[in-house]
């Protein structure tokens, strides 16, 4: 670049101060560049300007848009002494590259990284650092790879399938949605509060899935009084009508926890209609983790069987039957006051009261055995599984007897 085109980029302020004492290197995209104590500051447009003090009379101001690098002055004087030794060695570009990397020389890095393979096509480090990798033995551009394979690079190292990236937006809009609706139910409850003629009516309207979350939201900050039951109520409505996972697991949860009994039939009415599965599985699951042992209290046992006599399965009669006893683990507190004793080697010790221990309770569960006097009215073994268990044995193998007898016959 000559001197009248790099004039043409810059303006002269005479004897301006500059606060930095090392000199740099300003090198621009155009080619060329200058050496001085450099400055970056913003002018009243708030664009950004790199101040090149050249001499102590002299600034020059430049574009920050112009500007590639800036780079101390000693830095540069260092990478070209090292540039000049290392010929037509490509191992020593190689380690050119890697010092200039260290030293934040990016261009300087990749040239000799260029320079490496081009002396030595097979130089393996040169290669993975450019990117390359060896596919059926030959080099080739990681990004290119990707490419082929219908990859696009989304930033960094990451590459995504475009149906995921399209799947990830219409997430991100979907959940812009979502969170959306939590103003606008608040501003919908704030009608409500005002009275105003068609805040009712517009609440019972919303059919959007997408508000599945604010309104189980809702929900589950109006426990304990909070809003009145009819609108409470309306939320449990809301949630049975709208098709959304976020809906059905909000009233599979309040189906548990809903301390207004009349409430918590409403909510399994609702998930008889639409979750029934889901309500089946997760009350269920309460049951095989207790009867695992890895429940902590009965009353869980007891609420996840009552919910499940709205939802009365026969097929699920063996596995509920295993709730009938469980067994649940708890720490008992620690003790107050100070214990003496004796260690393995005789002396004596002292604490501050005794360990914790674990406490085991061994719970008749009656809800569970309700529940399976819902599926079998005449029979009544009590709290005997093993009795239950082959009721419902017997039971199922005469079934399977009667199907046979229908087709084929017995032979």
């Amino acid at each position: 670049m000559n001197w009248q085109t790099l004039t043409r980029m810059l303006m002269v302020v005479i004897t301006l101060p500059l606060s930095t004492a090392v000199a740099e290197r300003v090198d621009l995209y155009v080619g060329g560049g200058v050496t001085g104590q450099t400055k970056v500051v913003s002018d009243d447009k708030d664009r950004q300007q790199v101040w090149v003090k050249t001499d102590p009379d002299l600034v020059l101001v430049l574009p920050k848009s112009r500007v590639r690098s800036i780079e101390p002055a000693d830095k540069l004087a260092a990478y070209q002494r090292f540039a000049g030794q290392t010929g037509q060695d490509a191992e020593r570009h190689y380690k050119l590259s890697v010092w200039c990397k260290t030293n934040h020389l990016p261009e300087q890095a990749r040239y000799h990284l260029q320079r490496a393979i081009t002396l030595n096509p097979d130089h393996v480090a040169a290669r993975a650092s450019l990117g390359y990798k060896q596919i059926n033995g030959r080099w080739t551009l990681f990004t290119d790879l990707q490419r082929s394979r219908g990859l696009v690079h989304v930033g960094g190292n990451l590459w995504k399938a475009p149906e995921q990236i399209s799947r990830e937006e219409v997430r991100k809009e979907t959940d812009k949605t979502a969170k959306q609706w939590n103003r606008k139910l608040s501003q919908m409850l704030a009608a409500l509060s005002r009275e105003e003629p068609d805040a009712w009516a517009n609440l019972e309207a919303i059919d959007d899935p997408l508000a599945a979350d604010a309104i189980a939201d809702q929900l589950e900050k109006s426990r304990g009084g909070r809003q009145p039951r009819r609108l409470r109520s309306l939320w449990v409505r809301l949630l049975g009508k709208l098709d959304h996972p976020s809906a059905r697991k909000a009233l599979v949860r309040a189906g548990l926890e809903e301390p207004d009994r009349r409430l918590q039939q409403d909510i399994l009415e609702q998930l008889q209609t639409n979750g029934r599965s889901s309500a089946v599985a997760s009350y269920t699951d309460v049951l095989v983790k207790a009867a695992a042992g890895k429940h902590p209290d009965a009353k869980g046992v007891s609420l996840a069987a009552t919910a499940l006599q709205s939802f009365v399965d026969p097929e699920m009669a063996l596995v509920w039957v295993d709730a009938l006893v469980t067994e649940h683990i708890r720490a008992a507190p620690q003790q107050p006051g100070m214990t003496f004793g004796f260690g393995d080697t005789g002396a004596n010790g002292m604490q501050a009261g005794s360990a914790a221990k674990a406490e085991i309770r061994r719970s008749q569960n009656g809800e569970v055995r309700n529940l399976l006097r819902m599926i079998e009215p005449e029979a009544d073994y009590g709290f005997d599984e093993n009795a239950w268990r082959r009721h419902f044995a017997l039971q199922r193998s005469r079934y399977q007897g009667d199907l046979r007898r229908d087709g084929e016959g017995v032979r």
